[in-house]
């Protein structure tokens, strides 16, 4: 008997986007042939139709935002339509449809909000798997131009797509209580620990501080290094290792120079993500800040997080929710409150770092790591709902 076929749609990249390719594992390794739409360099094939990501420019953006007003007039059609089209998913339309050709889709996982209007448009109407992203609607709710334009046009498309959703997951579970909805199934992104992990040699100066992932704005990367100097701690290295917009790297590294802080600090692109835990083994410490207090923030469980767990680092991090219970509760480094005075307190956190009790953080977050692994990477329990979506009419 064939197989049903999933189509997994994302407009993020696949090849740095370790849940997504979980995603995709998880439903290939179940009731269905899988293919996945997504951004990357992997070449297209029978299971990917990967396009190269585009960097949008400022007109695109303010087209982006006279699109969102005008869609308050659009009937749903029209709103679906326009917004399929929209520069960050215009070429996962046009793959989309070529995927879907001479194929009956049973079931169409969703990641992100963005991908969803391309969802909603395919002609056999599948099920739907939203796979969401803290919380939609407040993705950037700090700032005022998404509560009044972004906001109203994605309450409006979770409206549509309801009846279409069988299956909603997610990766907090402060999120999830937030939600106050016990049908989310919480999905964690619990990584996999290193298996060369040897606190044996006692730790020796400098201590190594690692950044990784997107640079932007919203990490407090500014404030991280006004508290390292600020600590007058000449013997932490830090490194910032991602990708982000080339002018605020610069601004990053201008800022740095300013501070006198040029040989403490190292800028590295970014590097694969199958390698990603790998090389943050190399280091003591990893930094995990925020710059707002914004719900998205508070209620999130970041990649990262589990990242430098599973490599054996200890975390110094903003106090969120899952923060203080990961890494407080869990005793695998220190939180900083959010806020103007947040150099003070990371300041005031690196003056008093000693490699012992480093030491013991590594330790801690590397068994923490071990624990969750073995107790929530099994996503098997998917497969039970898989096996009750077997074609589009049905649901679980």
């Amino acid at each position: 008997m064939k197989k049903p076929t999933a189509l997994l749609i994302s407009a993020s990249e696949y090849d740095n986007d370790s849940r997504l390719q979980r995603i995709h594992e998880s439903l290939s390794k179940t009731e269905f042939d899988v293919i996945t739409v997504a951004y990357g360099s992997v070449p297209k094939d029978r299971d990917y139709y990967l396009s190269p990501t585009h960097e949008r420019s400022l007109l695109a953006r303010l087209i982006d935002v006279a699109k969102m007003l005008g869609s308050r007039v659009l009937s749903d059609k029209q709103l679906l339509t326009m917004l399929s089209k929209r520069l960050i998913t215009k070429d996962l339309s046009k793959n989309c449809v070529l995927a879907c050709e001479g194929k009956r889709i049973s079931l169409v996982a969703v990641k992100h909000w963005t991908s969803l209007p391309t969802a909603l448009l395919l002609k056999e109407k599948p099920n739907i798997w939203l796979d969401i992203n803290e919380v939609f609607e407040a993705e950037h709710d700090n700032s005022k131009l998404w509560e009044l334009i972004y906001k109203p046009v994605i309450l409006r498309l979770l409206k549509i797509a309801k009846s279409r959703i069988v299956l909603r997951s997610a990766t907090s579970l402060a999120q999830i209580k937030f939600m106050g909805d016990e049908t989310v199934l919480h999905l964690p992104n619990t990584k996999k620990p290193i298996s060369d992990f040897d606190l044996s040699q006692p730790k020796t100066k400098p201590m190594r501080l690692l950044y990784h992932g997107l640079i932007a704005t919203n990490r407090a990367l500014e404030t991280l290094l006004e508290g390292l100097k600020k600590s007058g701690r000449e013997d932490i290295e830090l490194t910032i290792r991602g990708h982000g917009k080339p002018k605020y790297i610069a601004s990053l590294k201008e800022k740095a120079e300013t501070l006198g802080l040029k040989d403490q600090i190292k800028f590295e692109p970014s590097i694969k993500n199958s390698k990603l835990i790998e090389a943050a083994s190399e280091y003591d410490i990893g930094i995990c800040l925020f710059a707002n207090r914004s719900q998205q923030v508070m209620l999130c469980e970041p990649n990262k997080l589990y990242e430098y767990m599973a490599a054996g680092l200890g975390v110094i991090a903003s106090d969120t929710s899952t923060m203080r219970r990961m890494v407080v509760d869990k005793n695998i480094g220190q939180v900083s409150l959010i806020g103007t005075d947040q150099a003070d307190f990371l300041s005031d956190i690196f003056s008093k770092l000693e490699p012992s009790e480093i030491n013991k953080w590594k330790g801690n977050a590397y068994n923490e790591a071990l624990s969750t692994w073995k107790n929530q990477y099994d996503w098997s329990k998917l497969e039970t709902i898989f096996k009750h979506i077997s074609d589009a009419e049905s649901s679980f």
